[in-house]
Parts: structure tokens; C-alpha cells; sequence
């Protein structure tokens, strides 16, 4: 098969080292005998640097996928720049198709892009060359900025997004997500019956990324210093956004004041300097910032941790369940897992790999962190494995991948097996 994968914001693991999800599946797509094209913009907030793109359309190749990046204009926050950025690279979608689809027609297209106006280029290209459309959803938008943002419902950018996000269901021949309880939300948005395949994240179990040589020296001397003062870590791995819980994590640092724990928050993102400036104020000592690593050296690093907390704040969306990344890299480091979330779904309580607790709960959250630091090394090593051993098993990305293909396989033949309802 001939795949092309869209996704505006996802690059190779050059510049997208985070996005592992997209480069992880297209080069498993290419270790198993087909092709893959993952189409993406020039400039992203999110790359780790940007690509260099001199002509309208820049290629180049990493693991045996084709990696295409469309020109678009750089942007600063949400403004008037970011809004030409989007619509130039839904623009350049339709327009730079040739350049695109190369001298083989593609049998696959997955459209990707969280805002999901992509669905509209990719649904034409599809058309035009006879190939199968599959809509991948990660967030449900415009849901999740109405819930989680506070943007107006009546507003004309969540219209727009609400016209796209019904086409998408009605238009797409199937649709995938990592959210698994989100058909519940499609159907009653247009999507029919049966269309609907859920594909969680998911984790290299090929890759050994476990070489503390790696760690930065500022990182493994704030650890190496605090294991010698006996102090129990306890580590939040992440962005520092708005709706991971954050302010909740520094509440319980408050409560705990006066044990042997230490708070470490690693990572970079907007709230970072207001989190740091609530802890000086508050005069914390037990709360240590650190700033975001590679991809490389991360796994290494939680495990020099004691506990991993992964909280979000209360919001109505997050009843569709979620597959976030971080709790992957949680459960492969074999740590125990504190789980804040008012998700639908409970991969910590499924795996029994630590202690599921309600959002935004600090009494809650104190309590479970001094019940992982009373029991013994042994036993929290052992609560840690099993989260490790499931989602080796259950989110292995080969398997994983090898589910895609089938769907894919499925829908050229023009039937849907059963197997793959959800």
C-alpha cells in the first residue's frame, strides 16, 4: 500500500521528536513492505527546530518514510499569524498535490491534524485518486477548546470547526482515535454505525533509551543530591500547561511540607513562571523545577524517580477516555503512577501499577503519595513492572501498527470485519 499521513504539526524524529506516534507507525508501515509520505508544515511551535524549506514544497527522507514539508509563514502565539499558517498549509494540501502524490497514487490517506480542516483537501485528493480517507482523531475538536479552553460556542471559529468536524464523520471511510470512548460523541455527530476503530498510543518496546550517561549534569545532580538526603521523589514529567493540575501538585507540596518528599517538575511551557513564582512566595524548599529533556534521555531519568504523577483538571471531555503520551513513558519506566484524572478510561487501574485518584484533589493526592512512599522498595518495584509488562503487551507500537495496516487492508477491499468494531 501507498500511504499518505497529514499531519501539520508532524515531522520526523529530527524535528518532531515528541510526535512519536506519527514517524513510530509510518516507518513500522515501511519495515512491513509498503510506502509512506508523512505531509507536514514548515514552521511548528512544536518542533524541536525548524526545518529549512527554500522552495514551496521541501523533501526528505529518514527510516524509509518521505517526509514533505509545505512553506507556510512563521507565527507567535494565537494571533493573526498563526491563522495564516493554518490556512496556508490547508491551502498548499490541495495545490502542491502533484508534489504530493509523487509518481504513485496513494491508496491510504489519514488526515491528522488536531484543527481538522485538512479534512477537506484530503477528502479531494482521495477523490481525485481513488484512494480510502481515514480520519484520525486525537482530541475532540472543537470540544475540547469550548470545555477545556472556555472559547465561545457561538463564536465563528468553533462554527467552522464544528461544519469541519461533521464532515469529517460523514465524509471519512473510518475513523481512528485514541480517545475510546469517543464514538459515543461521533455518532451522535454524524458518523455512522461501525466506523469507528480505537488505536491508543503506544510505546517502542525495541528502543533502550536507559543510559543515565545521557542525563544532563543538572538533572542527575539534583537527583544524585536528593536520593543522598533520603528524600522520597515524587516527579511530574511534562508541559507546563494549563489543565495537567499543576497548581494541584504544588497545593500538595504545601500539605507535605514537613516530610522527607521532594516535588520535581521537568519541563518547560507557559505556566512554568508563575508555578516558580508561587513557590517562592509560598517559600517552598520541597519543589524543584528542571527544565524539558530529549526524548533520548528520559526514560533514564525517570527511573532515578520514586513516583510519577499525571493529573488533569476537571472538565467534561475527558469522560471520551484519553491515551496522553506521558503515561505511556510513565508505565514503560517501570514506576508506580499516580493517576489525577477524571478520564473515562484507567490504564493505571487496568495495569493495578499504582493509585488512581479524582482530579484536582489535593487531600487525595498527599494520602496516596504517603501510601507509595510506606511500602518498600521491593514492593513499588514490583507495582512499577506491572505497568511496564502491560503496556509492553497492550500498546506495543507493532502491534499497534499491525492493526492499522488490517483496518487499512479492510477498507480497500471495501469490507469491514467485525473484529475491528468497536
Amino acid at each position: 500500500m501507498n500511504i499518505i499521513l497529514v499531519n501539520h504539526y508532524a515531522s520526523c524524529r529530527e524535528y518532531s521528536p515528541n510526535y512519536t506516534r506519527v514517524w513510530r507507525l509510518t516507518e513500522e508501515y515501511v519495515r512491513q513492505g509498503h510506502s509512506a509520505t508523512v505531509v507536514s508544515a514548515s514552521y511548528s511551535h512544536l518542533y524541536l527546530s525548524q526545518p529549512e524549506v527554500t522552495d514551496s514544497v521541501s523533501e526528505l527522507w529518514c527510516h524509509g518514510v518521505r517526509y514533505l514539508h509545505l512553506k507556510t509563514p512563521a507565527y507567535h502565539a494565537n494571533g493573526l499569524s498563526r491563522v495564516l499558517n493554518m490556512t496556508t498549509f490547508v491551502w498548499q494540501l490541495w495545490h502542491q498535490r502533484r508534489k504530493i502524490i509523487g509518481d504513485r497514487k496513494p491508496d491510504i490517506i489519514i488526515a491528522a491534524t488536531p484543527y481538522i480542516l485538512d479534512i477537506y483537501p484530503c477528502k479531494k485528493l482521495a477523490k481525485a485518486y481513488g484512494a480510502r480517507v481515514i480520519r484520525e482523531v486525537r482530541d475532540i475538536w472543537p470540544l475540547s477548546l469550548v470545555e477545556l479552553s472556555g472559547q465561545s460556542p457561538r463564536s465563528p471559529y468553533i462554527k467552522l470547526l464544528e461544519k469541519a468536524e461533521r464532515y469529517s464523520y460523514e465524509e471519512s471511510d473510518y475513523i481512528v482515535s485514541t480517545l475510546p470512548f469517543a464514538d459515543a460523541h461521533m455518532y451522535e455527530h454524524g458518523l455512522a454505525q461501525g466506523k469507528f476503530l480505537y488505536i491508543p498510543q503506544g510505546v517502542d518496546a525495541d528502543v533502550d533509551d536507559t543510559d543515565e550517561s545521557s542525563i544532563p549534569s543538572e538533572h542527575r545532580q539534583l537527583l544524585s543530591t536528593l536520593h543522598a538526603r533520603h528524600q522520597f521523589i515524587v516527579c511530574y514529567a511534562g508541559g507546563h500547561y494549563g489543565g495537567y493540575a499543576l497548581d494541584s501538585f504544588i497545593d500538595t507540596s504545601q500539605r507535605l511540607s514537613q516530610q522527607p518528599i521532594a516535588f520535581v517538575l521537568i519541563g518547560d511551557g507557559h505556566k512554568k513562571t508563575a508555578l516558580q513564582q508561587r513557590v517562592t512566595e509560598s517559600q517552598l524548599s520541597n519543589v524543584y523545577f528542571l527544565p524539558t529533556v530529549p526524548r533520548t534521555c528520559l526514560q533514564a531519568i525517570l527511573r532515578k524517580t520514586d513516583v510519577l504523577f499525571l493529573g488533569r483538571e476537571k472538565a467534561p471531555v475527558f469522560r471520551f477516555g484519553s491515551s496522553p503520551n506521558k503515561l505511556m513513558d510513565y508505565l514503560l519506566s517501570g514506576r508506580p503512577v499516580i493517576h489525577a484524572t477524571d478520564y473515562g478510561n484507567d490504564l493505571v487501574a487496568d495495569s493495578n501499577c499504582g493509585v488512581s485518584i479524582s482530579a484536582e484533589n489535593p487531600e487525595l493526592l498527599a494520602s496516596a503519595i504517603i501510601r507509595l512512599a510506606q511500602l518498600s522498595d521491593a514492593e513499588r518495584a514490583e507495582m512499577g513492572a506491572r505497568g511496564r509488562d502491560y503496556v509492553l503487551v497492550h500498546h506495543n507500537y507493532r502491534a499497534l501498527a499491525e492493526r492499522y495496516l488490517n483496518l487499512m487492508e479492510e477498507l480497500l477491499d471495501r469490507q469491514v470485519p467485525a473484529a475491528l468494531m468497536h
